[in-house]
């Protein structure tokens, strides 16, 4: 019974993956079916294996992020707070759920290359949209793929993609190292195609990190010349393409363009709500209900940062929390990485997809208010939820 739960489970979860990046809103609002899917995966889960008794040291985090929710919401108490609310109990439900069934290692793996194969299925007709339409101007949305919306989304998917190719490239077999090497190029390519000046930065920045890690940790000093080898080939599509070269132009004078009036505009904001509400915010949910008494004009959708947005909405005590979590699976991956083994390099790739995806949200915020705020939460929590899932395992083997 435990067992066929436990498969059942694992192809949920494979599903759910399958679902974020392909399906659109049909007869059925695509939201709905990633809930009923989440929901199904996580009871699976308690099937699958007895509900644990809490480790303090591991959960900690997660029930301080709980806790400060629910008294964030009591503050707060409106209908937004309370959606918002159900959402995060689905993201923490989904994130345990996957802690408890992927494993052994090779499912983390299998799920690791499950999202990164669908990525790169996405950028693909993304990428030939965006070249067979003549454009003078990157396009606002993606027709071929219009449930990812536009450029930014693209662009995040490219980023962790990207990323994790590296990390695979910097601790897997030659074979896997080489063949992985290629596909961050060629998602580099599709970053550049795509034209999302923070996704070319999110991509650099993360791999150079990636890349001392390696250095220091594993002295694979080779790793120097693989990540040389994808940035040169970015930046010289970067230089070929007129309008690539354009927006790469446009770093230079970053500090007086539009976009970068907006995100202050949203970084002010939440700094006034942090002000007026420092220790647990004005609700979950409730930055765009309450912008307009903080702002006059902008952009009332989210912060444009993943910090300062969760510190708005939750509170000084929350965003503590909430970083703490991220901080957690940030190390429980870096952790588990190891070089010369699958289970290793699947948790090296967890990490770069987590870093990437926390460092492209310093400039934009992918979790609120969003048509893929809810496919962006949910693909977190199955990544947070595979980090787990490596330090479950490592735990496992040491006890027994």
């Amino acid at each position: 019974m435990r067992k066929a739960a436990h498969l059942a489970g694992l192809a949920t979860v494979g599903l759910l993956v399958f679902c974020l990046f392909f399906l659109g809103d049909g007869w059925l609002p695509a939201n709905r079916v990633f809930t009923d899917l989440a929901i199904v995966g996580i009871v699976l889960s308690l099937v699958a294996r007895p509900f644990p008794r809490i480790d303090l040291p591991r959960a900690w985090p997660y029930l301080a992020y709980w806790l400060a929710l629910t008294i964030s919401l009591s503050l707060a108490g409106n209908g937004e707070a309370w959606r918002e609310y159900g959402r995060q109990l689905v993201f923490l439900g989904l994130l345990l759920a996957v802690a408890r069934l992927a494993f052994p290692r090779r499912a983390v793996a299998a799920l690791v290359v499950l999202v990164v194969a669908s990525s790169c299925m996405v950028l693909l007709q993304a990428v030939g949209f965006s070249l067979t339409v003549p454009l003078r101007d990157r396009p606002a949305g993606y027709a071929w793929v219009a449930q990812w919306s536009g450029y930014p989304e693209l662009g995040m998917l490219a980023a962790m993609a990207c990323c994790a190719c590296v990390a695979v490239a910097a601790l897997g077999r030659w074979a896997l190292r080489v063949a992985s090497i290629v596909l961050a190029a060629l998602l580099a390519v599709a970053s550049v195609f795509l034209y999302s000046r923070s996704a070319w930065l999110t991509i650099a920045l993360v791999a150079l990190w990636l890349a001392a890690l390696s250095i220091v940790r594993w002295r694979r000093w080779e790793i120097a010349l693989l990540l040389a080898v994808v940035l040169v080939v970015a930046a010289v599509t970067a230089r070929a393409s007129p309008l690539a070269e354009r927006y790469l132009a446009t770093f230079e004078h970053a500090a007086r363009s539009t976009e970068l009036t907006v995100r202050i505009n949203g970084w002010t904001s939440a700094a006034a709500m942090v002000r007026v509400h420092p220790w647990f915010g004005v609700g979950p949910g409730n930055y765009h209900v309450v912008y307009a008494q903080y702002a006059a004009f902008g952009d009332p959708t989210h912060a444009y940062n993943l910090i300062l947005h969760n510190a708005a909405e939750l509170g000084l005590v929350g965003l503590v929390c909430y970083l703490a979590v991220w901080a957690r699976v940030s190390w429980v991956s870096f952790k588990n990485a190891r070089p010369g083994s699958v289970g290793g390099a699947a948790a090296f790739a967890v990490h770069a997809m987590l870093l990437a995806f926390f460092v492209r949200s310093q400039s934009e915020h992918f979790l609120s208010a969003l048509g893929t705020a809810f496919r962006f939460l949910l693909l977190v929590a199955i990544v947070f939820g595979l980090a787990e899932a490596m330090a479950g395992s490592t735990r496992s083997t040491r006890e027994s």
